[in-house]
């Protein structure tokens, strides 16, 4: 476990801060136009240090999440797949619902595909079928509730 940074394991235990790890040390960010993609922190052990790669967390209900960047916007879903930091306000695109399997994370978009990244590294909802890549560790360095 990251030093600092706790690994999110169920979704009662999800708190308002967190950062989403794809692979070790690399990390969804959110660019200054709203386009979500991967960064690699390899120099930072601790967890990630941007601001951009930390996300504010939105309980629609008792089994759907919003996200918040650090540009004051939600994550949306667009109707090319892909996953932009763009939204004034929740809706049915901004909303997403997590799986937990193992100790790893999974979201499905509200196409019911499932979150993961292309070649480009740009976050998006393509598969409606989960491979390897689309689990991923959600993690914290809120204090554990």
């Amino acid at each position: 476990m990251t030093e600092g940074w706790w690994q999110v394991e169920k979704f009662t235990d999800i708190p308002a801060i967190v950062a989403i790890e794809i692979e070790a040390q690399t990390y969804i960010t959110v660019l200054d136009n709203g386009a979500l993609e991967l960064w690699n922190h390899k120099d930072s052990v601790d967890g990630p240090t941007n601001p951009a790669d930390i996300f504010t967390i939105i309980r629609i209900d008792t089994s759907k999440i919003a996200f918040k960047s650090v540009n004051g916007k939600y994550w949306s879903l667009q109707t090319d797949g892909r996953v932009v930091s763009i939204a004034e306000t929740i809706g049915t695109r901004e909303q997403f619902e997590p799986l937990f399997q193992g100790g790893k994370m999974a979201l499905i978009g509200h196409n019911n595909c499932f979150l993961s990244y292309n070649e480009d590294g740009d976050i998006v909802c393509e598969s409606c079928t989960a491979d390897p890549k689309m689990w991923f560790k959600l993690r914290s360095n809120a204090a554990r509730v």
